[in-house]
């Protein structure tokens, strides 16, 4: 008969709970004897409903800026030893955690309905009697926020949390016996991440392993991240950074069914849709990297940008439950990366350029012998989205500097400095996204030229329309750009799979492309033609018609652009299928 006066007790205090959540707007709750609720393996239901921390779990939260979300967890007998562990994800948090003393008796059991008994509860609340508050512990920041006790009393302890900069995930775990719960991983008493080695790009760290996997037989796995921006307290602040922090679906089995639950679920989206504070979006890898290395406890990061700050951090995780702990993180300096300095003669010529590392720099010197109206320095980017900054500089001449950053208009951009006086000029290129690039240079007097060809700033190959294309020929069209220079345009074509994909037009190294495909076999050219576009005849596009096609075939079409024999462009690469017969 007990029995079945326990479990009834446990359906009405779990239902209870959550009408007191929904009714009050968040007030403190009387307390709670925990042998009436231990349902563990329904806690994550059963904590979306009532916002209770289930003893030796944890859970997580989604909570809105500037707005307060209550937390509660009940600790049934004096002297418990007690944990409550408070950690946010992407935004820095207000937490506050408070303790009120237990009823000295539970009048709940001498009430015979529900609506009595959440009327006292509400009454109880109201006027705060027998019901001390005490504030434990409050702290505003991005840090885990930890209340540890060897010896707690009886009573019911709420977790108050206010986001600060966004919405955030926050992760919650209570427990009455930290010790045994063998959920995070534990970590060695040198938790500190070590600077092995630095390098060039390459920075070596090492840790001292966790001691669970030695002790408990629970296999651990270790995790790094590194960023420029901050040490991460915890391993969903490293994820959330590359993936973002959007708000969680509700559990399949939240709520207990009652119509009102509906119309307070549409209130909450309504009321947390007026918010400003939207999550963080995803920043990606190229701006936090993310590895798991397994039980390594060493690893080399490697081109990483020159001169730059890195803040280093790793992660033990529990394989079994995938909870982890955070090692002490670090940070570093990268090492300078000194620019290549390079002299070219030979006006007029093309030079090829690679930077050795992220954010190094190219010097180049140039010594002009005669005098000349202008001169000329111009750059062809060998990638569409790469950005230089370019700086030309008369050497040993204060006041000579001309500063141009190259915008994405592949495939060149030119600098001219008017009247310059016979001596030695230098060129430094460098990255604006501080990243690795590849290009090429020449410069020269006016009156040498310009070796790169002039592309249009449409540079796609397109089918004319959808009836030129059948099941053995199709109609090509390309841009053309005007210039009195004569210009030499090559079509090629090759038969690829079906399932291949078309290459990105943005990754893709135009420099090597347009030699790749000047090397190749006869068999793949299809045309060439040279002209120089300027006058009355001049045209904006060249037509072009593939016949002798085989049906239901994909081919991949690729046009270079030579000038007079010397530099290449290619235009971007198209993917072609012919109809069926």
């Amino acid at each position: 008969m007990s029995a079945i006066c326990r479990g009834s007790s446990v359906a009405v205090v779990s239902l209870l709970l959550a009408l007191v959540i929904a009714l009050t707007g968040g007030q403190d709750l009387p307390s709670r004897k925990e042998d009436e609720y231990q349902v563990q393996e329904n806690y994550k239901d059963i904590f979306y409903d009532t916002n209770r921390i289930p003893d030796g779990n944890e859970v997580t939260s989604y909570v809105r800026k500037d707005v307060s979300s209550r937390f509660f967890f009940f600790v049934e007998e004096d002297d418990t030893p007690l944990a409550i562990h408070v950690a946010p994800c992407s935004s820095s948090i207000t937490t506050r955690i408070r303790y009120q003393t237990a009823p000295e008796d539970d009048d709940s059991e001498k009430l015979d309905t529900i609506d009595e008994l959440l009327s006292q509860m509400r009454a109880k609340d109201a006027n705060k009697k027998g019901r001390a508050k005490e504030l434990l512990k409050s702290h505003t920041g991005r840090n885990e926020v930890k209340f540890d006790r060897e010896k707690s009393p009886a009573g019911l302890y709420s977790v108050e949390v206010i986001a600060r900069d966004r919405d955030t995930t926050v992760y919650l775990y209570a427990s009455t016996t930290p010790h045994s719960d063998q959920l995070f991983p534990a970590l060695p008493e040198d938790a500190n991440v070590r600077i092995v080695a630095v390098s060039g790009d390459v920075v070596s760290v090492s840790w001292k392993p966790s001691p669970t996997d030695l002790r408990h037989r629970i296999p651990v796995e270790y995790c790094v991240a590194a960023n420029r921006k901050r040490n991460f307290a915890k391993r969903c602040s490293a994820l959330a950074s590359i993936y973002g922090d959007a708000a969680p679906t509700p559990p399949p089995n939240a709520g207990f069914g009652f119509p009102w639950e509906k119309e307070a679920g549409r209130k909450r989206r309504r009321k947390t849709s007026q918010t400003t504070a939207a999550p963080p979006t995803a920043a990606g890898r190229d701006r936090v990297f993310y590895a798991c290395v397994g039980n390594k406890t060493s690893f080399v990061f490697s081109k990483m940008e020159a001169s730059t700050l890195y803040y280093i951090d790793v992660f033990a995780v529990n394989t079994l439950t995938n909870r982890s702990s955070v090692y002490g993180g670090t940070n570093v300096t990268t090492a300078a990366c000194p620019a290549q300095k390079t002299k070219i003669g030979a006006g007029g010529r093309a030079y090829g350029f690679r930077t050795k590392a992220v954010n190094c720099s190219v010097n180049v010197e140039y010594a002009l012998e005669k005098s000349t109206t202008a001169l000329q320095v111009a750059i062809q980017s060998c990638k569409a989205d790469d950005r230089l900054l370019v700086t030309v500089k008369k050497i040993r001449t204060p006041g000579s500097l001309i500063e141009r950053e190259l915008v994405p208009e592949w495939p060149m951009t030119k600098i001219s400095l008017p009247d310059p006086q016979p001596g030695s000029y230098s060129v430094h290129v460098s990255s604006v996204d501080r990243r690795n690039v590849a290009f090429r240079m020449a410069v020269g007097a006016v009156e040498d030229g310009l070796p790169f060809p002039v592309v249009p700033g449409d540079r796609t190959i397109r089918v004319v329309n959808e009836d030129s294309r059948s099941c053995k020929s199709v109609t090509l069209m390309w841009n053309v750009a005007a210039t009195d220079q004569p210009q030499q345009y090559c079509l090629y074509m090759e038969r690829v799979k079906s399932k291949a994909r078309p290459r990105p037009g943005q990754d893709i190294d135009r420099c090597e492309m347009a030699k790749r495909i000047q090397r190749a076999k006869a068999s793949k050219k299809v045309m060439c033609k040279a002209f120089a576009n300027n006058g009355t005849h001049a045209v904006d596009s060249m037509v072009e018609v593939v016949s002798d096609l085989k049906p239901s075939t994909r081919y991949r079409f690729e046009v270079v652009v030579r000038r007079q024999e010397k530099e290449f462009a290619a235009y971007d690469t198209v993917d072609i299928k012919t109809k069926k017969c």
